[in-house]
């Protein structure tokens, strides 16, 4: 492998790891809505608009209710699928 062949590999290491960028955080976060969250990543990232709705999404803090059997849905309405496990 050349020098060359080796930069482009960084390079596209790096452009997927940046529009993956919401998704890996989603997971990492254990957000509910994370499987949501990859498919606008996936369908959508490749536009700004949709990279950036998918980070905020991500980013967004998740609001539980601390007393058990509440409802987990969250004040946002944006807590979709809350019985991700």
């Amino acid at each position: 492998m050349n020098n060359d062949t080796a930069w482009v590999l960084v390079a596209v290491t790096v452009c997927i790891a940046i529009y993956g960028l919401p998704s890996i955080i989603a997971f990492h976060r254990r957000h509910p809505n994370r499987w949501v969250i990859l498919a606008v990543n996936a369908l959508f990232g490749g536009t700004l608009v949709g990279w950036v709705l998918a980070l905020v999404w991500a980013l967004h803090a998740v609001h539980r209710r601390e007393q058990p059997g509440a409802s987990q849905g969250g004040e946002s309405g944006l807590n979709l699928f809350v019985n991700d496990t």
